[in-house]
């Protein structure tokens, strides 16, 4: 049927395929289409991070200096090594949860913390001084 189709039309076999496939939708470019159908797709539940390891996660930024979440994410490791040789035992859920959890997600959840903006002068996001000297 597809090469009928395409012999007839001229279209590629690809774009004939998308054509068929999405015949019965409407699609509007630019613009409100008006109400639309639901989504034969189910949305995933949003996943939901246990305060506890929100709070393990602010504890650790503080201590690596507010880092942007791709450092953070790759800080981590040697943090908690760092922090099992000092003594301080840090749970194994709380452990695989900050070893596991992706850069965007840290950026997420730290999302609220710093836009709080408090006691910041140790991490200065602003240049100082004057103009270089070439």
């Amino acid at each position: 049927m597809l090469q009928e189709f395409c012999a007839t039309t001229g279209y590629s076999p690809p774009y004939a395929a998308y054509l068929l496939r999405t015949y019965a939708r409407r699609v509007v470019l630019g613009g409100d289409a008006g109400p639309h159908e639901a989504s034969p797709w189910r949305r995933q539940r949003k996943h939901v991070v246990d305060p506890a390891v929100v709070e393990a996660l602010v504890w650790v930024d503080h201590l690596a200096g507010e880092l942007c979440g791709k450092r953070l994410q790759t800080a981590i490791p040697e943090l908690l090594h760092a922090l099992e040789r000092s003594g301080t035992a840090v749970a194994d859920l709380l452990r695989v949860a900050l070893l596991h959890m992706g850069s965007a997600t840290m950026d997420r959840l730290l999302r609220a913390e710093k836009a709080k903006g408090t006691d910041r002068e140790h991490c200065s996001r602003v240049r100082r001084g004057g103009p270089r000297e070439s």
